[in-house]
């Protein structure tokens, strides 16, 4: 396809091992920006090879009703889940009582010169400043897919600034600045998507859940031990400490007992899960070059939110 996906939004209409076999199609086009793939093509009698090459970069988007993706697919995606409440069933209801209004002529030339904008800007260079080192530190670390979440959030961070840019009614600009705002927007707008992704799990994982809900009921909430989980699954003790020893790291269970020579080790659910980034305003607190006080509107509610330090 050459160049004709390039800084497209390429739609998957449902994620599943059936479609384009055990890997995603488009897994290298994400995390490479190219594809490359040699095939043998043939030219009259003669058989020779060819290179095919796909240009990206690429935002993907699929569906699936699985939990969790292979963990290849998983560093490369934010799943984001449905609202399956009753009271989103029922929106949804009352939506098809209402008349779609497509949008104008003029509504779609508005959007195209806004992208154009975005477009033309974009070429800016925009820099981080020095305290994201601080927030750098404070990212949760546990999981290999932090490689690419991180990244991939400091891209937002300066995707962020670049829209929020416009406000200044400027010229183009010879770089930008991502700014504390900016930031604590960025961080309100993906922090539930990659806490949520974070906090998806796989079979073993979900089996491990369900087994320690079990425990813990039997017990009346009493804090158990890998030998209780390598009975309730039927399991050798050594697996049963490795599953435990993935979980503490993914924060679903937790030690409650001191380490201490010749003791069991015991073990709790956790109450909370992964929060991969830290909370801005903490960061504003400890941040003293930003100023003693911030305010700025919500990205999802539409509230004022003010932070002091």
């Amino acid at each position: 396809m050459g160049r004709r996906l390039q800084h497209k939004v390429v739609f998957f209409q449902e994620e599943s091992v059936a479609f384009g076999g055990k890997q995603h199609p488009a897994r290298l086009l994400i995390s490479e920006n190219r594809i490359e793939r040699l095939v043998t093509v043939r030219h009259g009698a003669q058989f020779t090879t060819k290179k095919q090459v796909t240009e990206g970069p690429v935002a993907c988007i699929s569906t699936t009703t699985r939990d969790q993706l292979q963990v290849d697919d998983e560093t490369r995606h934010l799943s984001i889940w449905a609202d399956e409440s009753p009271e989103q069933t029922s929106r949804i209801v009352r939506a098809q009582l209402a008349g779609v209004t497509p949008l104008t002529d003029e509504e779609i030339r508005m959007w195209h010169a806004a992208q154009d904008l975005l477009a033309e800007r974009s070429t800016v260079p925009i820099r981080l400043p020095s305290w994201f080192d601080l927030v750098a530190s404070k990212v949760w670390t546990g999981d290999v897919r932090i490689r690419r979440y991180f990244p991939s959030f400091i891209e937002a961070c300066r995707t962020i600034s670049l829209i929020r840019s416009f406000r200044d009614h400027r010229e183009k600009p010879d770089s930008l600045r991502v700014s504390f705002r900016d930031y604590a927007i960025t961080t309100l707008i993906f922090e539930d998507a990659f806490s949520r992704s974070l906090n998806s799990v796989d079979d073993k994982t979900m089996e491990l859940r369900e087994c320690i809900s079990r425990i813990s009921s039997t017990n009346r909430g009493q804090a158990f031990s890998a030998q209780n989980v390598a009975t309730e699954l039927g399991i050798p003790l050594h697996e049963a400490y490795e599953r435990i020893r993935r979980a503490v790291r993914q924060k679903f269970i937790r030690r409650v007992n001191p380490p201490q020579k010749g003791n069991r080790k015991l073990y709790l659910p956790a109450v909370a899960g992964i929060q991969f980034l830290p909370n801005p305003e903490q960061i504003f607190k400890s941040v003293v070059r930003v100023g003693k006080r911030l305010r700025f509107v919500h990205p999802i509610t539409g509230e004022s939110v003010i932070f002091k330090a």
